[in-house]
């Protein structure tokens, strides 16, 4: 476990098997405030559960602000630049995920992957990031807190069986507080939602003052 957060820390061209950059087996306990995570790898491997910047088994009890995470790649089986296991207990705020991929063919959340997110996504920049599977910027199977002046441009997921949710792909329990002042524009998915794809239980709490256009649906 890692309690007490992580601030002002740059992990950059680490290269690992697994996880890169920093592998947490347990939890966090505390935010990662103004960390950056750049141009780190993890190997193609179906054996593994990555994150090529960022690894965290169970619950990351804390937000994630003011922090990028650039140019990472997760190879192994459910990777992504970020992976938390559990739950991201706070908000994601004014953070930047910038061309990060995860390249195996049951991969989720170019960017960031948690099984839930129950604060907000705000203030943030999701670019070029790539999946195979759902999320070509940010996966979960929850959102809880909406997600608010947010932009997500240029992200993939296409390869997968089944490929969706080009910006933000949501799998399982729903999207809650709703989009507010958002731009989605020019991502791209395999099957479904071009810009947003949320499996069950919708979108609770509206889209309000977004803009979504050009986005690539085969």
């Amino acid at each position: 476990d890692v309690n007490g957060g992580v601030r002002n820390t740059v992990f950059e061209n680490n290269v690992a098997g697994a996880t890169s950059a920093m592998y947490v087996k347990g939890s966090i306990g505390g935010d990662f405030d103004n960390v950056t995570m750049k141009n780190n790898s993890s190997a193609n491997d179906t054996n593994t559960v990555s994150g090529g910047g960022l690894y965290v088994g169970g619950d990351f009890a804390g937000s994630i602000v003011t922090s990028l995470f650039q140019g990472n790649s997760g190879g192994g089986n459910y990777s992504s630049a970020v992976r938390v296991v559990g739950a991201i207990t706070g908000d994601i705020r004014d953070t930047k995920f910038i061309e990060n991929s995860s390249t195996f063919s049951t991969s989720f959340g170019g960017g960031l992957d948690a099984t839930t997110i129950d604060g907000k996504i705000e203030g943030c920049h999701f670019e070029g990031n790539k999946t195979t599977s759902y999320g070509g910027g940010v996966h979960a199977w929850k959102i809880g807190g909406g997600v608010f002046d947010s932009t997500f441009v240029d992200n993939v997921a296409t390869g997968g069986i089944v490929s969706g949710g080009g910006g933000i792909g949501v799998s399982n329990t729903g999207l809650y507080g709703g989009i507010w002042n958002s731009t989605f524009t020019g991502n791209t998915v395999g099957s479904q939602g071009g810009a947003v794809m949320v499996l069950a239980n919708g979108i609770n709490g509206g889209i309000h003052e977004s803009t979504f256009k050009h986005h690539t649906v085969p």
